[in-house]
């Protein structure tokens, strides 16, 4: 890892910023920080404030709210002591949007996904709001990649009658939405999601690269019907560093909450 200094007269031009232009300078600044960090890559150290303020000939503050907003992206990582880092590319995943969680993944970059498993699930490895541990489940497991890293684990099991209509030829690559809607007929209609923390199992530990016991993000996922039916119980085995979940709430949601709250 190496400091960047910015010092050549190429980066003079490209690093330039105009106090006469439409957009505030922070942005101004940002965006060259923006194109710093791709040129540095995962890991690699940012000049110094000091050596921003500089290079940008701006303000502190200036160059505070520049590297807040990209820290609040996921583009740098702030280490106090340490300095300014550009952090791993991280997955977003908006909780208040229902749809397939692939579709995140497919934004973030070059996306592969393995099945690693696929079959019937009998006793305590069927999640009990589909019937386990009394009657089986149809279940499988896929490794998704970005980029040719492993990002997430994904187990899926589905109800007994649903798992008997499926063909198993189509599990490998058609994700479980697409396969219920368009070759079931079954339309996913909402979904609930726990998240919890774990260790990671030694088998997953090695699916997704990291070290056996480190802690993983676990998003639990139940999708139903429109009859309120259970069609698909999943569970997402996270690596933190290269996921952000982001939650909505609305107005009138907030204000029950503080309503609540104020009455105890």
């Amino acid at each position: 890892m190496n400091d960047v200094q910015i010092t050549s007269t190429s980066q003079s031009d490209r690093f330039d910023i105009r106090a006469d232009a439409s957009q505030p300078l922070h942005m101004q600044v940002a965006e060259r920080l923006r194109n710093l960090a791709t040129e540095l890559g995962t890991g690699e150290r940012l000049p110094s404030e000091a050596d921003l303020v500089a290079r940008f000939d701006v303000s502190r503050t200036t160059v505070r709210r520049a590297i807040k907003a990209l820290a609040e992206e996921g583009v740098l990582d702030v280490q106090h002591g340490r300095g300014t880092f550009v952090a791993a590319h991280r997955v977003t995943q908006s909780m208040g949007e229902f749809g397939p969680f692939v579709e995140s993944l497919a934004t973030a970059g070059e996306r592969s996904t393995e099945l690693l498993d696929i079959g019937w699930r009998t006793g305590w490895a069927v999640p009990s709001a589909i019937g386990g541990p009394d009657l089986p489940g149809f279940g499988f497991r896929w490794l998704h990649r970005i980029d040719g890293r492993a990002h997430a684990l994904f187990d899926c099991t589905l109800p007994i009658d649903i798992g008997r209509r499926l063909d198993q030829d189509r599990v490998a690559t058609t994700p479980i939405y697409k396969l219920l809607q368009h070759d079931l007929g079954i339309i996913p209609h909402a979904a609930d999601f726990t998240f919890t923390a774990c260790d990671a199992a030694d088998d997953v530990a090695g699916h997704l690269g990291v070290a056996p016991s480190s802690s993983l993000l676990v998003l639990d996922r139940t999708t139903t019907d429109r009859a309120g039916e259970i069609i698909e119980c999943g569970r997402y085995y996270l690596v933190p560093e290269l996921h952000r979940i982001r939650l909505s709430a609305s107005a009138s949601r907030l204000a029950s909450v503080m309503n609540f709250n104020s009455r105890t």
